[in-house]
């Protein structure tokens, strides 16, 4: 059998090797946060330190044994982009199970170490915008609601459309926040609530709203979230903080979930007319690249990419269509599986330059949109 490294040493690593240690030779660790030089008189290496020492394409086999299946896709999806191919991820269920992982032949329990390339991998977030418009303007909102002039809301049958898709393609999704503008505005949330519980049984499913409408909610809304176990993330805007008993009130009567965030005073500006360099961006200053965008049946790494493209015009903004095509991901694509989805989420994209290297501040208020409250100069 091949040399094997272990992608982790915590819990799941340890179980890893005691496993293993007896069945094949282990050949080092990889633990990006682990500040030891060895473990069990094994070297530990960072996934950089290993791709330099290790190269792609060596006779070894990488274990991914890290518990969180969100953060163990992200770590594959990395060394897959280094050209690691050999690379197998321990299912939670055996580590809680303490079930063996290599067989007296040598060969591995696929059901429990499968390749990576026979597992559809966990999404680990993504935010899908059931309303473009707001009940609140506020200055500098990101998702430029402030600039829409009426309502616009996707039809249910294209989010059908594109959770399908994603089901395809992704076992699980960890976290699925419906947003806007303000959802609370779409008469039909409670389907959009049913339908994301429908494909992804275990997703966490959170309405992010400022809460201004909360107290109105109509027994559809509140049925649909209390049979789906979805909770209400509020904003908690000075015009929200006004009714935030009222709120509260109303959860707590209709035993919804909720959290409420800390009193939002300022946002931040970070807009930029265009850097010269998007991967420094992307790697240096992007707030939100974790916050995977749906929309169109399209993926983008984030939700500036496509709403500030629809925005370009009040901007003076020069975007072409073929560009906008190539900084998303079509899920109608045949071609496109979740591996190559979950790598492409690691790399900056060339509307990433329309971020700032630097940030700014604006206090919170509502008024008239000026450019300068998204741009830094």
């Amino acid at each position: 059998m091949n040399k094997v490294f272990i992608y982790g040493s915590g819990k799941a690593g340890i179980y890893a090797y005691d496993a293993l240690s007896s069945h094949t030779h282990i050949s080092g660790w990889i633990d990006n946060f682990n500040t030891s030089k060895t473990m069990y008189e094994l070297p530990i290496y960072t996934e950089k330190e290993f791709i330099q020492t290790c190269g792609g394409g060596g006779i070894f086999t990488v274990l991914i044994a890290i518990q969180n299946q969100g953060i163990q896709c992200q770590c594959a999806a990395s060394l897959l982009r280094h050209k690691v191919n050999n690379i197998r991820i321990l299912l939670p269920q055996a580590v809680m199970a303490q079930l063996p992982l290599i067989k007296d032949d040598g060969t591995w329990y696929e059901e429990y170490a499968p390749q990576v390339q026979n597992v559809r991998p966990t999404l680990s977030y993504i935010e899908y915008q059931v309303a473009d418009e707001c009940n609140l303007k506020c200055c500098g909102c990101m998702h430029f609601s402030n600039l829409v002039k009426t309502a616009n809301h996707p039809d249910i049958s294209d989010f059908i459309t594109s959770l399908k898709h994603l089901s395809e393609r992704f076992q699980s999704i960890k976290m699925i926040r419906l947003m806007g503008g303000e959802p609370l505005l779409n008469s039909k949330l409670d389907l959009f609530v049913r339908v994301a519980r429908e494909f992804f049984p275990l997703a966490e499913i959170r309405i992010v709203t400022n809460g201004l409408l909360i107290p109105k909610s109509d027994d559809a809304l509140v049925d649909a979230m209390k049979d789906t176990q979805t909770s209400f993330d509020i904003s908690q805007y000075p015009p929200t903080r006004k009714i935030a008993s009222d709120i509260v009130k109303f959860c707590d009567n209709k035993q919804i979930r909720y959290e409420i965030g800390n009193p939002i005073t300022h946002f931040l500006k970070r807009a930029s007319f265009g850097e010269r360099d998007f991967h420094r961006v992307f790697k240096e200053s992007c707030l939100s690249n974790a916050c995977t965008f749906l929309r169109n049946d399209t993926l983008y790494v984030c939700p500036h990419i496509p709403m500030l493209y629809e925005a370009k015009e009040h901007f003076n903004i020069d975007i072409t269509p073929s560009e906008m095509f190539n900084n998303g991901m079509n899920l109608s694509d045949k071609n496109l599986n979740g591996w190559d989805i979950v790598k492409r989420l690691q790399e900056p994209f060339s509307l990433c330059r329309f971020c700032s290297l630097t940030t700014g501040e604006i206090e919170w208020k509502i008024g008239k949109a000026k450019i300068e409250d998204w741009f830094i100069a």
